[in-house]
């Protein structure tokens, strides 16, 4: 329903003769104390507890309301009359987060009021350094002390285009202005407070974001990727800053805690390892949802910070509570210069690294780059462990290759850069929306590195079929010019055959394009492919229907695995002992692997 405070609609009539002056963008506000109190403002300030079924006006008019700005606006043919131009309205208003009843205006024509006794009483406290008419347009109760606040201000209207942001510690007894360091043309819109760092502060600007670490000071730009836009407001959420632009969508800085800890003690630091905030164990990932926008990253956040660029690669490492390595990133090798100073890429270095994060996105997408460069710098994790070795050149008809999920629980991120290591400990919280207990997460867990070690299994056991048929050939060749060179070829002939036998049933030979399988039934490594994409589906536990396909596959595996180790054992041993009787050198055998 209408829950208006009075009539929304006085089209053509002089803002002077308005009974209530709401201006296009007047405040809204829930208490912070009371979430049925809601207070909203025109010229006066405005309380309702019955979610606006009724209410009741508990100041006077708060403006400056020089009748010289209130009269007929628009042109001599036409007037524009329509409330955005409405000028004398409370613009700005909040009440202390930390003590209930500190209420603070701020108008558009000037004037700042205050009330100790929730709004019994109103006190004038405009900064005298105002300039008349200058508009408050966000005051900033803060979260740490009642009687302080901040305000931004601008006065671009009257040409004017400097910044204008202020202080108080005294309930606006007197003022200080903060904004050195914002250059003029960024005249400022908003003004916020971080609500966990005392004196974090956060301004938008007609072009941009800016911050401050010493409660105003000193500020300095925050715009990272941010364009160039009119900042209208900003939102600290949790470990998150979202900042309103005009006309050009939200955006959010994920995860501030580096900001929050960010001071000398750790700038003049060689190396320095955030400790990372609390991750949310989420089935989702960081891609784009309805064309709206980029949801955060998903997984644990790293940041660190390097004061210059090292020499070295930056290494880091995520481990489990009892220190067995979960996965490894390794950055670029740095560049480095020859003797005439010309820099030389490390390209052997560096295309191992490359090859390294291909195999991380056939894996796990969203892990992000390790970066090695001077100053702050992040890394996100997506809470998967290693998923199992992939057949080179192999189609997925369809499955997946990821490895588990990390369960809820304590986990470290280690730093190692040059003779430098640094660790730090961190939790993996549950989805809260997901009720599912720490034996059901584990079950998922053990489920998808059961049916990966089967495909990582298939994988070794083809790369080491595939190796005995080519020394079979190469043995061949070797002895064709000789006079025995049949009794070679015959018995390297006979074992390759049936090496590929066993190969044939295991892995797909002759599927290479997409939709081969269906004139090539797909074998046991499809099969565990498959699978590994319904274990590791979602958030829940195995069904029993899991468990017993599993259990037929393995079975079926082991048969052929045993049949290669027979292979190995018998047959190849016999044509060894053939090629050493002939001098020929023999067919290596790589160690022996368990089964499974």
């Amino acid at each position: 329903r209408d829950v208006s405070v009075w009539l929304g609609n006085y089209d053509g009539i002089a803002v002077k003769d308005v009974p209530q002056r709401f201006q296009w963008t007047f405040p809204i506000h829930f208490s912070p104390h009371d979430p049925s109190t809601l207070y909203t403002t025109s010229q006066y300030v405005w309380r309702s507890k019955n979610q606006g079924a009724s209410w009741d006006k508990i100041s006077g008019d708060l403006t400056l309301a020089d009748t010289a700005t209130m009269g007929r606006s628009g042109g001599p043919v036409s007037g524009d009359m329509t409330g955005t131009e409405w000028y004398a309205t409370i613009f700005a208003f909040a009440e202390s987060p930390v003590k209930a009843g500190v209420l603070w205006t701020g108008s558009d024509d000037g004037l700042v009021h205050v009330s100790t006794d929730n709004g019994s009483t109103w006190k004038n406290v405009s900064p005298k350094a105002f300039g008349k008419f200058t508009r408050v347009s966000i005051i900033e109760a803060s979260p740490f002390d009642a009687g302080t606040a901040y305000l931004a201000a601008n006065r671009y209207q009257q040409d004017d285009f400097s910044p204008y942001l202020f202080k108080t510690t005294d309930y606006g007894a007197t003022w200080t202005r903060i904004d050195a360091g914002i250059p003029a043309g960024a005249y400022t819109r908003a003004i916020r407070s971080d609500v966990k760092r005392k004196g974090l502060l956060f301004a938008g600007t007609e072009t941009g974001i800016y911050t401050s670490f010493n409660d105003g000071v000193s500020w300095e730009p925050l715009q990272l990727n941010l364009p160039r836009v009119s900042v209208r407001d900003i939102r600290v959420h949790d470990n998150d800053v979202i900042v309103a632009t005009h006309g050009r969508a939200f955006w959010a800085i994920d995860d501030i805690s580096p900001l929050r800890a960010l001071g000398d003690s750790i700038t003049t630091k060689a190396t320095h390892l955030f400790t990372p905030a609390p991750a949310i164990r989420w089935a989702s990932g960081g891609g784009r949802g309805g064309g709206a926008g980029a949801n955060p990253s998903f997984g644990v956040t790293v940041d660190y910070w390097l004061k210059t660029k090292p020499t070295l690669p930056v290494t880091i490492q995520l481990l489990e509570s009892n220190g067995t390595v979960i996965r490894t990133f390794v950055s670029d090798a740095p560049d480095k210069k020859d003797s005439t100073g010309n820099v030389q890429a490390d390209s052997a270095a560096n295309a191992a690294r490359a090859l390294q994060r291909v195999m991380q996105l056939a894996y796990a997408p969203a892990d992000s780059v390790v970066h090695a460069r001077a100053g702050a710098n992040r890394f996100v994790w997506n809470l998967m462990y290693n998923g199992p070795k992939r057949i080179p050149g192999s189609i997925n008809d369809d499955g997946s290759y990821e490895g588990a999920m990390a369960v809820p629980g304590d986990y470290t991120v280690r730093l190692i850069v040059g003779k430098d290591t640094l660790s730090r400990g961190f939790t993996l919280r549950p989805d809260p929306r997901v009720q599912l207990t720490a034996a059901e997460y584990t079950a998922q867990f053990e489920a998808t590195k059961a049916v990966g070690a089967r495909i990582t299994s298939i994988t070794d056991a083809v790369a080491r079929m595939q190796d005995l048929q080519q020394q079979l050939d190469q043995r061949a060749r070797q002895a064709s010019s000789q006079a025995y060179a049949d009794s070679v070829k015959t018995m390297a002939t006979a074992l390759r055959k049936k090496l590929e036998s066993v190969r044939a049933e295991v892995y797909e030979v002759y599927t290479k394009a997409d939709q081969a399988t269906l004139n090539y039934p797909i074998k046991l490594y499809q099969m565990f492919v498959t699978l590994n994409s319904q274990v590791n589906e979602g958030t829940n536990p195995p069904t029993r229907q899991h468990g017993e396909i599993l259990t037929d596959l393995s079975t079926k595996l082991n048969v052929q695995l045993n049949t290669l180790q027979q292979l190995e054992d018998n047959d190849l041993q016999q044509f060894n002992a053939l090629l050493t009787r002939l001098g020929v050198p023999n067919v290596f055998v790589a160690p022996k692997k368990p089964i499974g």
